[in-house]
């Protein structure tokens, strides 16, 4: 049998593979097989009926027949859909409110609902012009077969043209350029308590005056802060050939000013500071080209030009710092750059070759939108990085990369020795692997650092990490996770591992951690963690040297109250112990979360978190120096998807 029409045949009906998850399937497919979900979706879309003994043997060659009754039912299928289309196209015409009948609001949304749905169908029949012509040449190729088994050959062609005629006529009516975005605002109100401040996780501060309060702790009227986001995405509606994309951004998110921004998101360094609003910005987060194509016989991708990457938690990934706010822009962990990423594919294995400048991707007021400091008064301003990813038979994949980074001002190559180590350039190499076995899963990472000045090490030693985690999940509703990382004090990578307490991606530390989830029924879902960790290294001047233990617990409740209603509680309490002169630090968090969906495209969510934190005098992690924290942050954040 022809190759080709055996992967267009697979290519047509894996369009009507939908993942489901009942347990009708063939007794031979079991419910952990990787193919459970496509091989239970074409058996409800009718496309695979079968043995008469119920079973689906996979494992058995198709034969000529078994494959033209496939294409058939690809036919058949795909026919439906379009009349179920048809019909409901007629059903919106009947049901449009004439112009004298003074439509109500009812009759508006319900007709706006209705062009939704039939929008996303239309979205839907993008490759149907491929799908067509495939089963038209199989309807040639399968003639005698089709014809024994009572199917009209002729009418097919025909059924078959008309269509592609159709959907040929509805691509041509789709603009040629795609725009959709997000409109954001945030309302920002702090409050200080027993004339202390708020202590954010981010180290910012609430109930912070300004003007003639400017040193005085406050309440919400006096500490309040708008901001807003406004982001237009703009993508090419092409189905073949090049694809292009662009999301340019305008608010006031940003700061004019150093590694900082309104909410403290892109780095640590304005830690110790207010929430506030910055003058109005526009920036450009993404705008790319994306090129598929084959390269000595192996699939090759590549986009050129914004683009966002990341590679691992311990390798490249951009902190988060940002608990106030909810953005993909912002939370998805990539790192910006003007660059490019080329992807090569080997089967299920593949090679991705990126780099670009850093340092220039910038705001209208060329506020930077990711830094990455390297030492007093430099930045990382170019990467290169090579990632190589493969599976491990079926149980899981293999992440391993190598980055080069380059500043073009010198930084302090050793940390502990300041001034007297240049370097320009940091080197980042590991791997992580994560596997799957039955209900247990097991996550697992090593990285490295190197600093170098050109070609030459500076710092060479005490600069990895590791990282080990276990998961299981007994059943449907509860699950628990043990795990155990080392994490060297010359470690530099820019990578995201979490925080303890008020201290991002920690160093020089040791220890275990643990995690347990039950969720008693549909809508509830109880959690617990906890970290125990102890300093790696006690030298003077080692990060987090001064101190015998970190202990840091963590317990909520997330309750979902209705379809668009849900409310959340937690509780966070990292204790830092002293040893010798150095006192013991307390950070405490307690958070009441709210969230409503006004409507499908629209999203309230409301937030009042309490701090209650402690610090020792002269402690090397109180943010501003003040001691005590007690204080409250109220935030309320309304998203609008367009």
């Amino acid at each position: 049998m022809n190759r080709m029409l055996k992967i267009a045949l697979g290519a047509v009906i894996a369009g009507f593979a939908l993942p489901a998850f009942s347990q009708d399937n063939f007794p031979d497919v079991p419910d952990n097989h990787w193919a459970y979900s496509a091989v239970d979706g074409l058996k409800k879309a009718g496309i695979l009926v079968g043995y008469p003994d119920g079973l689906f043997r996979g494992n058995r060659p198709m034969s000529r027949y078994e494959f033209a009754a496939a294409a058939f039912a690809c036919y058949q299928k795909m026919m439906s859909m379009q009349e179920d289309l048809s019909k409901q196209i007629d059903e919106i015409k009947n049901n449009m409110p004439s112009g004298g009948n003074g439509a109500s609001q009812a009759d508006v949304d319900a007709l706006k609902s209705s062009l939704n749905d039939l929008k996303s169908q239309v979205d839907g029949m993008k490759d149907w012009g491929n799908r067509i012509g495939d089963l038209e040449k199989m309807s040639k190729e399968f003639e005698s077969e089709l014809a024994s088994m009572g199917v009209d050959v002729k009418k097919m062609r025909q059924d078959l043209s008309d269509l592609e005629g159709r959907v040929t006529k509805i691509e041509g009516m789709l603009p040629h350029v795609m725009i959709s975005g997000t409109a954001d605002f945030l309302m920002l109100a702090g409050h200080s308590t027993d004339d202390n401040y708020y202590l954010g996780p981010d180290n910012r501060l609430g109930g912070v005056g300004s003007g003639d309060y400017s040193i005085k702790k406050v309440g919400m009227t006096r500490d309040l802060s708008f901001l807003h986001e406004l982001a237009f995405k703009f993508s090419g509606n092409n189905t073949e050939g090049p694809k292009w994309e662009a999301t340019v951004v305008a608010g006031n998110m940003l700061s004019s000013g150093g590694f900082k921004d309104a909410l403290g998101n892109m780095s640590t360094s304005d830690s110790g500071a207010g929430y506030s609003a910055g003058p109005s910005d526009i920036y450009v987060n993404t705008a790319n080209v994306t090129f598929d194509s084959a390269l000595a016989g192996q699939g090759f991708n590549a986009k050129i030009g914004r683009v966002g990457y990341q590679v691992g938690p311990y390798l490249w990934k951009r902190v988060d710092f940002t608990t106030v706010y909810r953005n993909d822009r912002w939370d998805n962990g990539d790192f910006y750059f003007d660059g490019g990423i080329l992807a090569f594919n080997f089967g299920k294995a593949s090679v991705n070759v990126f780099g670009g400048t850093n340092s220039s991707v910038t705001s209208n007021n060329g506020t930077p939108l990711n830094p990455m400091p390297l030492g007093a008064g430099s930045v990382v301003d170019r990467t290169l990085g090579v990632q190589l990813k493969f599976p491990v038979g079926e149980m899981g994949n293999v992440n391993l990369a190598y980055l080069w980074q380059d500043t073009d001002n010198h930084f302090d190559g050793d940390p502990l020795t300041a001034g007297t180590q240049p370097a320009n350039r940091l080197n980042v190499f590991g791997g992580d692997i994560d596997l799957k076995f039955d209900k247990i899963s097991v996550w697992g990472s090593y990285s490295q650092s190197t600093t170098s000045e050109n070609t030459s090490n500076v710092l060479d030693s005490g600069n990895k990490a590791w990282d080990i985690r276990a998961n299981y999940n007994g059943a449907e509703n509860w699950g628990f996770g043990v795990g155990y990382r080392e994490i060297e004090n010359n470690f530099m990578a820019f990578g995201s591992w979490g925080r303890l307490g008020n201290v991002w991606d920690p160093v020089n530390i040791k220890g275990f951690n643990a995690k347990l989830w039950f969720q008693p029924n549909k809508g509830t879902k109880i959690w617990a963690k906890g970290e125990f960790d102890k300093p790696k290294d006690t030298t003077a001047g080692y990060a987090l040297a001064g101190y015998d233990r970190i202990d840091s617990y963590g317990i909520g409740l997330d309750y979902q109250l209705g379809e668009n209603w849900g409310t959340m509680l937690s509780y966070e309490d990292t204790q830092f112990k002293g040893a010798g002169l150095v006192g013991d630090d307390k950070v405490r968090w307690y958070t009441l979360g709210f969230n409503y969906g006004l409507a499908a495209n629209t999203n309230i969510w409301i937030t009042y978190q309490f701090s209650d934190s402690d610090f020792a005098a002269g402690s090397v992690i109180d943010p501003a120096g003040q001691g005590k924290y007690r204080g409250g942050l109220l935030g309320t954040q309304i998203s609008v998807k367009f």
